[in-house]
């Protein structure tokens, strides 16, 4: 799910931890390192198959930074869950939960 790259990009983006208005964040099967599935929208079949009805607009740039290990969800990575002076998950913060399947 991209919803959660939004969130994630829109707290970091507006807020700090101590005034983010979201106390609790239930992510469904986020594409957080990127997803697999990402290039094969960026195939010609999927270009083909997906953009036949929207004049062939797919999305390009989306795709690329939903690409496993893309420079956005690594940037994106750097400022909410890996940098050690900022802190926006845990008590007292967001309480995360992510939800995946197989």
């Amino acid at each position: 799910s991209t919803g959660a790259l939004v969130v994630r990009e829109w707290m970091t983006r507006y807020f700090t931890p101590d005034t983010v208005p979201v106390k609790r964040f239930v992510m469904l099967a986020p594409a957080n390192f990127g997803s697999g599935l990402a290039h094969k929208g960026q195939s010609f079949i999927g270009r083909a198959v997906k953009g036949w009805n929207t004049g062939f607009q797919t999305g390009t740039q989306l795709l690329r930074n939903l690409e496993l290990a893309s420079p956005y969800t690594a940037t994106l990575a750097d400022r909410d869950l890996f940098d050690e002076k900022v802190r926006w998950y845990g008590a007292g913060k967001v309480l995360a939960t992510v939800l995946v399947g197989d």
